[in-house]
């Protein structure tokens, strides 16, 4: 299980709204915070990823590491990283985060779909989708637990798509063949 000492992670931080405006969050935020987890908070248009100190020492982050390609980390005015991680940079942090289990992921995605029946929500596109989490609508659907249409978008890394292209469409036919169920 989860100790005092595991990751800590937030989905759909809306950075462009927070108050008062101009006001934006750096890892100084949630260095505050009594805690000795790595943090990481993702915003919720998927560009922008915030991180505490700790999760930056563990990924290895610092004012050397350079811009991965179509990504860029944030630093201040001295040149270290203050915890803003743009696009792809987010994925240094990422690679680094357990993954969760194939039932954590089922168990989440029930709670999203008991909420968002309740909503009367019908259908979503998920971006980004993982084949984990296809995996656990597919088993979510045969156990008759799925509320909505999924519209499901997997992601072709620019590293995919320039080093084989093709490779990249295939990959995705396949995931369309094993998990689409056609139209309701």
């Amino acid at each position: 299980g989860a100790g005092p000492d595991a990751w800590l992670q937030v989905v759909n931080w809306y950075r462009q709204a927070m108050l008062p405006a101009g006001t934006d969050a750096t890892k100084a935020a949630l260095d505050a915070l009594q805690t000795n987890r790595p943090i990481v908070v993702n915003s919720s248009d998927g560009h922008t990823t915030l991180v505490n100190s700790k999760a930056l020492k563990i990924a290895g982050i610092t004012a050397a590491t350079p811009d991965p390609p179509s990504g860029r980390i944030d630093h201040d005015a001295s040149g270290e990283p203050t915890g803003i991680l743009e696009d792809a940079a987010g994925s240094l942090i990422e690679d680094k985060v357990p993954p969760p289990t194939a039932a954590d992921t089922r168990e989440a995605m029930a709670a999203a779909l008991k909420s968002l029946a309740a909503a009367g929500v019908t259908s979503v596109s998920h971006q980004i989708a993982t084949t984990e989490a296809l995996d656990a609508y597919r088993a979510l659907r045969r156990q008759g637990r799925l509320t909505l249409r999924v519209n499901a978008a997997p992601d072709v890394s620019v590293e995919e798509a320039s080093e084989d292209a093709g490779a990249a469409v295939r990959r995705l036919l396949r995931l369309r063949d094993r998990y689409e169920t056609g139209r309701l």
